[in-house]
């Protein structure tokens, strides 16, 4: 007797309580299970898949259907306290409300870093700074090589994939002295730390006028670190393709640096699968008092659409006269919340800090999380995934 080929459908049996209905079945293939599936958060796939069937045991683990869920996977706002033992609390916001959604518990250090469901965490031993990857939904945790310099107590890492799906870490090396530079470790078998040499580096050694400055603020989009620089106060950015290691030099906006004057502060921030750079101007006066005061007026987004062109438009622009959440005093460290078309962005008053969200088309703010200054927060956007590296 021949053999019956095996089919990739699937079959499921619906509840019928006449018995003649039982040996009817409903064919599904596996495209439109996969379909249905990927539209279930990843926490639920990974702790009850395997409960259901055999077949479904796998799905977690099929890298088409793991590709298929993170381009479906809504993101969040993770907030996590800054004292040991160190935890964090995912956010998912509906018509500007906000309700946590996942806690991770028991994390070795602060979270540096999150690219496709991945974070990146560093722990403090000493002197000493040991990164880790984790993925807080299957539970997956790699320790990386020791760092080969010495970094201050902040250290300054991102992870990035690239275009052949492993992820890399690249590390800039803040040392006292002249001898700047960054260290890219692909995540695969040998695990090495590599430095990668820039001419734009060498000016920094030879003239000391021209001191270079790395802002602690960088950022990783589509396998491209953004880092803000500086020489002798001339802002720059500088992008590091970390597929092929090739680096570039972008500007500001021109109507940005053409109007130096008028305003107060700017950011990076990853804006969808764009940079985006976060200018905050400046509000001339108080109308009560009449005085000049160094709080912002408008914000507004600039997108870059054109990495080689340096080619930016603006996108978003609110005035903050109406909110009165905002006019305190602001921390301008920024991350752009993509989901929600929002800025988010701590406030301090009265000794406490609050982490305020801000539509960027509707101009509503809304506070998220309160903290205290004794705690402290660190924040960025997080997606829920099934990635393995």
């Amino acid at each position: 007797m021949p053999k019956k080929k095996r089919t990739t459908e699937m079959q499921i049996v619906p509840f019928s309580p006449k018995r003649s209905s039982r040996n009817n079945f409903l064919y599904l293939s596996e495209e439109t299970i996969f379909d249905i599936l990927s539209r279930v958060p990843a926490e639920s796939l990974q702790h009850y898949a395997r409960y259901v069937c055999k077949s479904w045991s796998t799905i977690p683990r099929n890298p088409d259907f793991v590709r298929a869920h993170l381009l479906r996977a809504n993101s969040g706002l993770y907030l996590q306290h800054g004292e040991e033992p160190y935890y964090a609390e995912l956010f998912e916001m509906k018509e500007m409300k906000s309700k946590v959604v996942d806690t991770w518990w028991d994390l070795p250090g602060e979270i540096l870093d999150s690219c496709d469901g991945i974070l990146l965490i560093c722990k403090s031993d000493g002197p000493t700074r040991i990164l880790f990857l984790a993925n807080p939904v299957t539970m997956q945790v790699v320790k990386l090589p020791r760092i080969p310099t010495s970094p201050s107590d902040s250290i300054n890492a991102k992870l990035a994939r690239i275009n052949d799906g492993k992820f890399r870490v690249i590390f800039f090396d803040d040392d006292i002295g002249l001898c700047h530079g960054w260290y890219i470790l692909t995540v695969d078998s040998q695990m090495l730390w590599r430095k990668l040499p820039f001419p734009y580096l060498e000016r920094a050694k030879t003239d000391p006028l021209e001191s270079l400055s790395v802002d602690l603020k960088s950022i990783c989009i589509h396998g491209i670190s953004y880092w803000i620089i500086c020489y002798y106060r001339d802002p720059l950015f500088f992008a590091i393709d970390l597929n092929d290691e090739s680096s570039r030099l972008l500007q500001l906006p021109c109507e940005v640096m053409e109007d130096k004057g008028t305003f107060l502060s700017w950011e990076i921030a990853k804006m969808g699968n764009h940079l985006c750079c976060v200018v905050w101007y400046l509000n001339p006066f108080d109308s009560e008092t009449v005085v000049l005061r160094e709080t912002p007026a408008q914000i507004w987004l600039w997108k870059l659409i054109d990495l080689h062109q340096n080619t930016w438009v603006k996108t978003h622009g609110v005035n903050l006269f109406h909110a009165k959440i905002l006019r305190k005093e602001l921390s301008f460290y920024a991350t752009y919340w993509d989901d929600q078309e929002s800025l988010i962005f701590h406030v301090r008053r009265r000794g406490n800090s609050e982490t305020v969200a801000l539509n960027m088309r509707t101009g509503k703010a809304k506070g998220i999380g309160k903290v205290t200054p004794q705690r402290g927060i660190w924040y960025g956007v997080h997606t829920n995934s099934l990635v393995s590296f």
